[in-house]
């Protein structure tokens, strides 16, 4: 074996990173480290994962193929480096000395060059039990989880005996309880009686863990809960036979109330009210395990998991990782999901189960609303958005009436896409002359892509498939850049999957390309990302970030709200592409999304949506509003429907033919943020259309009452407008300059196909 590394290593700057390259004479599995300096740690071996699991693992040695080991340091001293197998055995032993130099460096992460920040990757940075904004800790007595406006109670078994919300349908807690289950959800496994024998509740401030152990005559039954202060609740069922047997079916029951039965998505169907019907199988070929049932004040989030559960890629990488079938909910094919008198049920099928045999039928719930929609806060975000010209952002953002900017990559101030910082200083300039004029920046910075301009890009591939993911060679490709598909191959390799391939603009970086590689979301590169999001606030000053169709899942999503809450204001944006199309696996984002949506301030669900589809769609699938979270439109979209939602497009983005500017004029003019907005889905609005295919929301402002109708067809329809509290009223359209001409109504309207009207009731002066 042969080991190759500098004999001694000088540290200036308090912390070192180098690589040890070794060179086996036969195929073997080992682990590397450095013995007699406490403060050495081999990436390779010693891993602390983005959940903050610690734990040591082998690197696989190909025979005479050199594989780099890398270290950090940050203490002088003498020490040796050890080769070991997995046995134990020690394998080489080789001398290395430490040595500090003169030269000092207040932060030795400042140095973007120097390879210092590898040390993120293992860093357990916001993995706590704190509680984020804006929820309250949990609180667990009898049984019952109490969390923000939301309840789950056990029943003997474990298993929820009561979900219920205390939001109302203007997305408020309120005193009203709504009922989401008819009853108790059940785990039936045949004709088989269970009995509980024990049961205990683990307390911390953001979550309870509950354990049920039940026995019946020929099984175990191990049912632990994990319920959350976000509303997210995860279930690992874990059945064990004692004695052979067959069973026709083990299924899981899930009674829903009447009231939270109005609306679905999921399961290859689009958003929208629900027809009651649900026959569905599983297949790897779709990214659906789940669906979401609900009214929009009480909902349920249904996700089905097996041991075998990997998170699959998003966007129109999903052919490269795909769903795997969670092997005891399928039972090879036998498995699937109905819905039939108000339950729906996930079953099984008939198995033969040998005694010792341990299965498992994990599931996941989230309770909706997640939080109240604070319209105030909603309406008050206005964004400028771009790519490029980052020279001219600060006064195009002032000029529009914009109190936030994006940093997209690609400019002069971001030119690489998700990392590295280069521009740190210039950056900081820019977010220093936009706060003096009372603007917020926010940068755009994700995981899912990874520029290979990265200092690190070298460790990283050394690092096997860990952060940068493996291709699968039998998937189509998908990739609309074809050049930067190609480039990738040819500069990169082909073991790797292509991704978006920028040409840069502005001064400095004028003809050059960024390429980049899509990475693992469930990997190390969560610590590095959360690492890098707290320089970003230290040493920027950022206000926030954007995502784009974001890799990772709810618990990086958690410290990254973590990271941003020691800021007095800070912002999580989130941009989503359609995934209902054959390259996104057929899934839906609104399944995909909502466990990061506690954690995010504003959507833009946008991308590939069409602004066509009828008002449930909208409702659904693109305003977040019955899970209590807003957002925007994407494009030129349509600024009259938008308007019954609180939603706008942004200012400068490239493919936009109108506006956001007209609409936030009515948002200022009329104090629409300090409003009531009752829309056209409450119960409790008192605004009649004759019309189903015209429809009416009522923002309320003190004594104030205000009219956003549009017409969700695309050609003339009329309506007769019956406002209840409020008869014989006359209905007033104020002149809004390329929105709408002035005129009244005497509750009789016309509107063209696709259009609608801001009104007053009479006798109300804007």
């Amino acid at each position: 074996m042969k080991l190759v590394y500098d004999k001694e290593i000088k540290i200036s700057n308090g912390i070192k990173v180098f690589p040890v390259e070794v060179t086996a004479d036969k195929d073997l599995s080992v682990k590397v480290q450095i013995e007699g300096i406490n403060s050495a740690v081999c990436y390779n071996c010693f891993i602390s994962d983005f959940k903050g699991n610690k734990f040591e693992q082998s690197v696989e040695l190909i025979e005479d193929k050199s594989q780099n080991f890398w270290f950090s340091v940050c203490d002088a001293g003498k020490g040796n480096i050890c080769v070991y197998s997995d046995s134990g055995e020690l394998l080489q032993k080789e001398d290395i000395t430490v040595v500090k130099t003169d030269a000092k460096c207040e932060n030795p992460f400042e140095d973007i060059y120097s390879l210092n920040r590898l040390a993120w990757i293992n860093s357990d940075r916001a993995i706590d039990n704190e509680v984020t904004k804006p929820y309250i800790p949990v609180s667990y007595i009898n049984n019952s989880v109490k969390i923000l406006g939301r309840e789950l109670q056990f029943n003997a078994l474990g298993l929820p005996k009561k979900i219920v919300s205390n939001f109302n349908q203007g997305i408020k807690i309120c005193d009203e309880q709504t009922q989401i289950l008819s009853n108790d959800i059940e785990f039936l496994v045949g004709e088989e009686k269970f009995v509980n024998t024990k049961t205990t509740a683990q307390t911390f401030n953001d979550k309870v863990i509950y354990t049920a152990i039940n026995k019946s005559e020929n099984f175990e039954l191990e049912v632990t809960s994990q319920v959350e202060f976000d509303g997210f609740v995860d279930y690992k069922l874990t059945l064990k036979c004692v004695k052979d047997t067959i069973v026709d079916d083990i299924k899981l029951t899930l009674p829903i109330d009447d009231k939270c039965l109005k609306y679905f998505v999921g399961l290859g169907r689009k958003g929208g009210k629900f027809n009651h019907s649900v026959d569905w199988k599983w297949s790897e070929e779709v990214n659906q395990d789940c669906f979401w049932v609900g009214n929009v004040n009480a909902g349920l989030k249904v996700k089905f998991k097996g041991e075998n559960y990997v998170k699959p890629y998003v966007n129109i990488y999903y052919n490269h990782k795909k769903l795997n079938k969670p092997e005891s909910w399928d039972n090879n094919g036998r498995g699937g999901i109905t819905f039939a008198d108000g339950i729906f049920t996930a079953y099984s099928g008939k198995r033969s189960i040998k005694s010792g045999k341990k299965l498992c039928f994990d599931f996941e719930l989230i309770i909706t609303p997640l939080k109240e929609i604070d319209l105030k806060k909603q309406l008050s975000m206005r964004f400028f958005h771009t790519m490029f010209d980052s020279d001219t952002w600060l006064e195009r953002a002032k000029k529009g009436g914009a109190n936030i900017i994006n940093v997209h990559h690609g400019n002069d101030l971001n030119p690489y896409i998700n990392y590295p910082f280069f521009e740190i200083e210039k950056l900081s300039e820019f977010i220093k002359d936009a706060h003096d004029s009372g603007i917020l920046v926010k940068l755009y910075y994700t995981i899912r892509e990874l520029t290979i301009n990265l200092p690190e890009f070298k460790i990283f591939r050394d690092l096997g498939y860990e952060m940068i993911a493996k291709r699968n060679i039998t998937a189509e490709s998908h990739l609309w850049q074809g050049d930067a598909k190609q480039w990738i191959i040819d500069n990169v390799g082909n073991d790797v999957i292509p991704a978006w391939r920028q040409p840069l603009k502005g001064v400095k970086y004028k003809d050059e390309y960024d390429a980049s590689v899509i990475t693992e979301g469930q990997s190390r590169l969560c610590n590095f990302y959360v690492e890098g999001l707290n320089y970003l606030v230290d040493h920027a000053d950022v206000d926030g970030i954007y995502i784009d169709d974001v890799a990772y899942d709810r618990n990086t999503m958690k410290r990254v709200r973590k990271v941003l809450d020691k800021k007095e204001k800070a912002y999580v944006d989130f941009h989503q592409w359609n995934h209902l199309v054959e390259p996104g696996g057929m899934g839906n984002c609104a399944n995909m999304y909502l466990e990061l949506y506690p954690y995010v301030d504003k959507c833009w669900i946008g991308e590939g949506f069409d602004y066509d589809e009828p008002a449930d769609f909208w409702l659904v699938e693109m305003s977040g509003i019955p899970f209590g979270q807003m957002s925007e439109m994407m494009n030129t979209a349509n600024q009259y429907r938008g308007l019954l939602f609180g939603m706008t497009n942004r200012l400068a983005w490239e493919s936009n033919k109108s506006t956001p500017e007209i609409v936030w004029k009515i948002f200022d003019r009329y104090n629409l943020g300090d409003a009531t907005l009752t829309g056209w889905w409450d119960n409790s609005l008192k605004v009649n259309s004759s019309n189903e295919q015209i429809l009416v929301s009522k923002y309320t402002v003190e004594d104030k009452i205000y009219l956003a109708v549009a017409n969700f067809s695309n050609e003339i329809q009329e309506t007769e407008i019956i406002v209840e509290d409020t008869p014989n009223c006359t209905l007033y359209a104020p002149n809004i300059e390329n929105f709408q001409t002035e005129q009244s109504f005497n509750g009789k309207i016309s509107l063209d196909g696709g259009k609608g009207l801001f009104l007053i009731l009479k006798n109300q002066k804007d």
